[in-house]
């Protein structure tokens, strides 16, 4: 039975061996069925809509630029691709997606409703949300005491007429300014600041007609020293 038992074990071993030595000496490597030679293909995403190859496995992008092809990792700012729009494909070469970029270009034609919808959506964005109204106010000095107003941004002075407001860049010599007693006034009509001059009035009140007693003290004044220098003094 031993005897028996070391002959099968023997012969398993040598069958063994026979094949693992077979196996060793067939290490040549057949080509396919579909060409001469063996290469091995490149996976890539294609962007019909910016021409642009990405490489899956190493994430290197191609992309053209002027008379020639670059390879980057990161795309410049002005490129957007949308993910729907690309497409795999199987390349030979591994460092030259583009070589067939002209074929490429007529067989993926750029999907135009991709584009449509993403300026539809970007269009009307803010469509339904609510708009707030600002309301734009100007800024005028108003004189109390002469009842005038005047835009420094523009230069023109508002002054009362006869029978409606005047609009000039000098006031008429009767009116004397005062800039101590001006105060700044905010109101909703760019060209007519006269619109609420009645609120104005009444809650700027002028201060007691400071510009008329100056005029009348400096006038007296200069009339005493004339008379001085003609000697009736």
């Amino acid at each position: 039975m031993n005897k028996w038992f070391k002959s099968l074990s023997t012969t398993l071993l040598a069958v063994i061996l026979l094949f693992g030595v077979t196996a060793c000496d067939d290490t040549t490597v057949r080509s396919p069925s579909y060409g001469s030679s063996y290469y091995q293909p490149y996976d890539y995403y294609y962007y019909p809509q910016s021409r642009i190859y990405l490489n899956i496995s190493t994430g290197y992008y191609f992309y053209p630029y002027k008379n020639r092809w670059r390879k980057v990792r990161s795309l410049p700012r002005s490129y957007h691709l949308d993910r729907r729009d690309r497409v795999k494909i199987r390349i030979k070469s591994k460092d030259r997606p583009y070589a067939r970029h002209s074929e490429h270009r007529k067989k993926y034609v750029p999907r135009r409703y991709n584009r449509d919808q993403r300026y539809y959506r970007d269009k009307n964005k803010y469509k339904n949300r609510t708009k707030v109204k600002v309301k734009s106010t100007y800024d005028y000095y108003y004189y109390p005491g002469s009842r005038v107003y005047y835009n420094a941004k523009s230069g023109y002075y508002y002054y009362p007429g006869r029978k409606s407001w005047k609009r000039t860049k000098r006031v008429p010599k009767n009116y004397r300014l005062n800039h101590k007693e001006r105060v700044k006034v905010k109101v909703k009509s760019r060209d007519k600041p006269y619109l609420n001059h009645s609120v104005h009035r009444a809650r700027y009140v002028p201060r007691n007609n400071y510009n008329k007693n100056k005029v009348i003290k400096r006038s007296v004044f200069n009339r005493k020293v004339k008379d001085y220098e003609k000697g009736g003094m």
